[in-house]
């Protein structure tokens, strides 16, 4: 992972430099990114320039929240990824994170992006948006206009799950830019995310070929694996 500020905390950081090293080395993409910083500040449009011109692909972890947080800051219906889909067309940018799920329906308030801290620690409660969707939000719309961005869903399985139909619906209209990820290590964490595509793979909510791109042949081919 590279940090915007890395090498001169400035806008103009060489830091095609970190990122051809680590390349070079055999790594295959940069993230999470994840400082608690707008995803429009120069610094990060910094990072976005270099990562394109090095042929990175980039994860991104978003956050409802410009400090006290993690993730790159974005106002709600995402204008800020927005805008770097349009200024970086050869950036592959991987979206990770409820601040991005959410928006597959429109939000009824913008804190159900992300629940905040307390300020003796760990996350409030969150109330997750729930229920069938009846009108799109911006996710799918952005999938549609801009097909260098992908989609990670270690945190989408609750957006998808809330309605079955639509969230089985929308792995089919993408499934050449979905990818299975996690950033859970332990083997015997639940994950809802893996049980939710093996539960829709196995009721046929979603075909074998379908599960097969999502849970691997994707990555596979994204990041030249063999």
């Amino acid at each position: 992972n590279i940090d915007p500020r890395a090498m001169t905390n400035s806008v103009d950081a060489p830091l095609d430099r970190l990122l051809r090293h680590y390349r070079d080395k055999g790594c295959k993409g940069v993230g999470e990114v994840m400082p608690n910083m707008p995803m429009m500040h120069p610094m990060v449009q910094n990072l976005f320039k270099h990562a394109e011109a090095v042929g990175l692909p980039v994860t991104f972890d978003g956050s409802d929240q410009p400090s006290g947080d993690f993730g790159l800051y974005d106002d709600p219906g995402l204008p800020q990824l927005e805008h770097t889909l349009q200024r970086f067309p050869k950036l592959i940018m991987i979206a990770h994170g409820p601040v991005f799920w959410t928006e597959i329906a429109p939000l009824v308030t913008p804190a159900e992006r992300k629940p905040p801290f307390y300020p003796t620690g760990g996350q409030t409660r969150w109330p997750k948006p729930t229920g069938p969707i009846e009108r799109e939000g911006v996710v799918p719309t952005l999938f549609r206009r801009y097909g260098n961005l992908y989609g990670e869903l270690s945190d989408a399985a609750s957006s998808l799950a809330r309605d079955p139909d639509y969230g089985a619906k929308l792995l089919v209209e993408f499934q050449d830019r979905l990818l299975f990820g996690t950033d859970i290590c332990g083997p015997t964490t639940p994950f809802r995310a893996h049980e939710l595509l093996m539960e829709w793979r196995d009721t046929k909510r979603i075909s074998l070929e379908v599960f097969n791109k999502v849970a691997r042949e994707n990555a596979t081919k994204l990041f030249g694996l063999k």
